[in-house]
């Protein structure tokens, strides 16, 4: 049976996941790390207002939080509000370029991990349980997803018609050789 898609990886069941989506174009690409890693750019600035907040008093940055909160509150956000519509809810917040610029930023920052760490294990390591379980489940979902698209990639080399499956195809596989293609196709399973 001929796939739905072409670009189905898994061609059980004609469906494209996640990954299997087009990917920007080099084109796209080049002008988005160009845009990302120039110094007047979204790291450039990032890095520099970085430099200007770790300077200020604790009180100082506390009392400007508090400000962003309420002017959210005044406009009916908060921050879970702000983050999920902010996280390309519409066409029309995917391609407002003060949006885009925001994003792309927050996404690109050096701290963007750590975040994500310190909101899974809190102040001091001790994190909350829903904040850890939350991580914790949205870790392994990216796992999942990684390892399916890899296992997707290698089934064409794994795989063999059941009426060539003979002794001797199976004695004739050199392990080294099939390595290496798993080390290039499927990094993370290697």
């Amino acid at each position: 049976m001929e796939p739905l898609y072409m670009d189905d990886l898994d061609t059980d069941d004609d469906e494209r996941y996640a990954d299997e989506l087009d990917p920007p174009s080099q084109a796209e690409q080049v002008q988005i790390d160009e845009q990302v890693r120039r110094p007047g750019g979204i790291l450039g600035r990032t890095l520099r207002l970085s430099n200007i907040l770790r300077r200020l008093p604790e009180d100082e940055i506390a009392r400007r939080i508090a400000t962003i909160i309420e002017q959210m509150e005044a406009l009916d956000f908060d921050v879970a509000n702000f983050m999920w519509y902010m996280s390309w809810s519409s066409q029309a917040v995917t391609r407002h370029p003060r949006i885009q610029y925001a994003r792309t930023a927050f996404l690109h920052c050096d701290e963007f991990p750590h975040m994500l760490q310190k909101w899974r294990d809190g102040r001091r390591g001790a994190g909350t349980k829903a904040a850890r379980d939350t991580l914790d489940s949205w870790s392994i979902n990216n796992v999942e997803l990684l390892m399916n698209r890899e296992m997707r990639q290698l089934a064409p080399y794994l795989r063999s018609p059941q009426n060539e499956l003979t002794e001797e195809s199976l004695l004739s596989i050199k392990l080294t050789d099939l390595a290496a293609q798993i080390q290039t196709i499927a990094p993370i399973s290697y």
